[in-house]
């Protein structure tokens, strides 16, 4: 069963593997693929195989495996995944074959192993973080949001210097941009007229709408106390940023027409918050909190 989600995958790659511009790939709806090229390749393996839907079952693999990562006390990592698999989002994910779920699950997986090895600024470690924040943001990049408020979080408390976040994300922004090529190369002036950059500006919000979602992230780092704080308010900015898109085509249009008629608007995406404040629920189970979840900054200010 084809959806709108498992269609732009199909359709994308389809034009790909037939020497075409990726970009100008249509669904059966008629809508271009919006999302960035490491979306795409993420779903790779899948598409290959015929099977979109195990990308929607990866979603709670990788996030069991978070878990285990983070050493939750028994017996939250069974009923964590109980809930999750029993939740009428993740029963649709799976029914719709969406990746939303896992897509939100890596950046949230992202920023509790750079809470692991952040004091370790060699240049190993700088590229391996930059890199991991340059690949996925190329799949959603309302993700950035999350980052600026761990950024700030970090620089903020004294865990990561402002030089060394200058460095990390410049190495991000190379390897954004490194992901695009192997799908523009030989496409330069179909680029220029359709890529994801237009096709969401001119079906999600307007730029003045955008801009208000980066500034509230960009304060939201003053609410953090601790590191779990981070998960929490990265949840809260994105509920803010879908809400803000929600609202938009509302009053725009209405919500009948935004949401039935056109598709304009997405509950699902409201999905892209539920790891954020599941990881911020599970930090108090875990036996390494301590280790990257405690800011230093609140250290500090205990001793003194």
């Amino acid at each position: 069963m084809l959806t709108k989600f498992s269609f732009a995958i199909t359709s994308f790659w389809n034009n790909y593997f037939s020497d075409q511009y990726v970009y100008y790939a249509q669904s059966h709806l008629g809508n271009y693929p919006g999302p960035m090229p490491f979306y795409f390749i993420l779903a790779l393996p899948f598409y290959l195989i015929g099977e979109l839907g195990f990308l929607s079952l990866a979603g709670i693999v990788v996030f069991y495996g978070l878990i285990k990562y983070m050493k939750i006390a028994s017996p939250y990592p069974v009923l964590f995944i109980l809930l999750i698999t029993t939740s009428p989002f993740y029963l649709w994910e799976v029914l719709v074959r969406s990746n939303i779920f896992l897509n939100a699950v890596l950046i949230a997986c992202s920023i509790v192993l750079f809470f692991r090895i952040k004091n370790d600024a060699s240049l190993k470690n700088q590229l391996f973080i930059g890199g991991i924040i340059g690949l996925l943001l190329s799949t959603r990049n309302v993700f950035a949001l999350c980052y600026i408020i761990f950024f700030l979080h970090t620089i903020r408390t004294g865990q990561l210097s402002f030089q060394l976040a200058i460095k990390i994300g410049g190495i991000s922004i190379l390897v954004f941009i490194s992901t695009f090529l192997p799908f523009v190369m030989g496409f330069r002036d179909d680029f220029l007229q359709m890529n994801p950059f237009i096709i969401q500006s001119s079906f999600l919000m307007p730029f003045g709408w955008v801009m208000t979602a980066i500034v509230c992230s960009c304060f939201m780092f003053l609410f953090c106390k601790q590191n779990a704080d981070v998960f929490f308010y990265s949840g809260v900015i994105l509920f803010i940023t879908i809400m803000l898109h929600f609202v938009y085509h509302a009053l725009s249009t209405s919500v009948y027409i935004s949401l039935i008629q056109e598709s304009s608007i997405d509950v699902s995406y409201f999905i892209l918050c539920i790891p954020f404040f599941l990881c911020y629920l599970l930090n108090g189970q875990s036996d390494r909190q301590n280790i990257y979840m405690e800011s230093s900054f609140i250290k500090t200010s205990e001793k003194k």
